[in-house]
């Protein structure tokens, strides 16, 4: 799953990319054209070698570990949405289009990395250290006002995405063996999408009422959050 987010974190690489072609039809375009050939590519890989059977299972939705997993990816995504759908606001004030650009696909690389990284760890741990990479990094980048300072606390910030990606899907998957997750997957996911819409929602009325410097604010409540559900996950009993 960590390089499944690894794949992930490649996607928001190329998007940033698209952004660098400039104007606003030509990066839409260029999406158009790699959506098509991901859709190739699904259909010529085939059936897989080996078929299990996966089922629902909605007990899994009622467990300790669930919920702690579904607020750690519901934190790692809204962090993504304040970096994508704020932040930009406030590096507009030093970088042009390709320059946000490219400072974006360089933070993409090493989330990515942070979410293959991430899966050294316990579960458990990486939640907690992606709380404190994420929280540091958000405010950092919401206070400094320098590309490169920047880009140093984006960089913080992406590993701890990672590390909260990978951290949350493994306590998901210590409490539900794989053969049953499909609705604990399913309802995780979705959490997941919740936590990216929220993420600009919030973090625009905080940049709008109290400042860009105020920005970590919206992480660190969601942080708070993941540490308290931790303890109670740590019950849970891996299948």
């Amino acid at each position: 799953m960590s390089r499944v987010f690894a794949a992930y974190s490649a996607g928001s690489l190329l998007g940033p990319a698209f952004g660098a072609i400039g104007g606003i039809r030509a990066p839409f375009a260029a999406y158009l054209v790699l959506a098509l050939s991901g859709a190739v590519a699904v259909l010529a890989m085939g059936p897989p070698a080996e078929r299990r059977s996966f089922r629902a299972d909605r007990s899994a939705l009622r467990s300790p570990g669930f919920a702690a997993a579904s607020v750690g990816i519901a934190f790692a995504v809204l962090a993504l949405g304040v970096v994508d759908g704020v932040l930009p606001l406030h590096l507009g004030t030093q970088l042009e289009q390709r320059g946000i650009a490219v400072l974006f696909m360089g933070v993409a690389v090493i989330h990515a990395v942070g979410s293959t990284v991430g899966a050294r760890f316990p579960a458990r741990r990486s939640l907690v250290l992606a709380v404190v990479l994420v929280v540091s990094g958000v405010a950092f980048a919401g206070v400094w006002g320098t590309p490169v300072a920047w880009f140093g606390a984006l960089a913080v910030a992406g590993i701890g995405v990672g590390f909260a990606e990978t951290g949350s899907v493994g306590i998901l998957l210590s409490t539900v063996p794989p053969e049953r997750s499909v609705t604990a997957m399913v309802v995780w996911s979705q959490i997941g999408i919740a936590g990216y819409l929220a993420g600009p929602l919030v973090g625009g009325v905080v940049a709008e009422t109290l400042g860009f410097g105020w920005i970590g604010l919206v992480p660190l409540v969601a942080g708070i959050l993941v540490l308290a559900l931790l303890p109670r996950s740590a019950a849970v009993s891996p299948p």
